[in-house]
């Protein structure tokens, strides 16, 4: 019986401390700023026209408009992700919306929520596009894991800020 107990009780305090740290895990913040040879304009019409969205965002197999017209604050749309075999819904709201400066966005997706802030600069050979988000959890159950899933998020934005430096090559409109 007082094995049994003791069992137990390192149990009970592993997952305790499981919790623990989830619960005081902040969330998963980055931002990069990339310089491109294209003009401003030329950035955020690619950025913004969900049509080409699926020829340079990896994974991204479909884009579905919930709410409103595209590209006007609030306004809500559906993209459809298939990253490592899995379908991935997440609705994307835009809050701001400023044509050829800035776009914030909110990804929503049932264990996660992203806010993106993209804004676009010009400079004299080009344009400066500087990427912040923060990706927080949803509820507790994915808190506690945020941790073990960190570099799993980081190795896919990285992937699309790739995608977004390729944009100087690529033949996108």
């Amino acid at each position: 019986m007082k094995v049994l107990k003791t069992a137990f009780m390192i149990i009970f305090i592993g997952i305790l401390i499981y919790l623990i740290i989830g619960l005081f895990t902040p969330p998963v913040t980055k931002e990069v700023i990339i310089e491109l040879e294209r003009s401003s304009e030329e950035i955020f019409s690619i950025l913004a026209n969900q049509s080409n969205m699926t020829k340079w965002i990896p994974g991204l197999t479909s884009i579905k408009q919930i709410s409103d017209r595209p590209n006007t604050i609030g306004s809500i749309s559906e993209f459809v992700f298939k990253r490592d075999g899995t379908e991935i819904p997440i609705l994307v709201q835009i809050n701001d919306y400023k044509e050829n400066e800035s776009i914030n966005l909110t990804l929503i997706h049932d264990k996660l929520i992203s806010d993106i802030q993209i804004k676009i600069l010009s400079q004299n050979n080009g344009s400066k596009l500087d990427v912040a988000y923060k990706i927080a959890d949803n509820n507790l159950l994915t808190k506690t894991v945020m941790p073990f899933i960190k570099p799993l998020i980081e190795k896919y934005s990285n992937m699309d800020l790739e995608e977004i430096k390729k944009l100087d090559r690529k033949s996108v409109v």
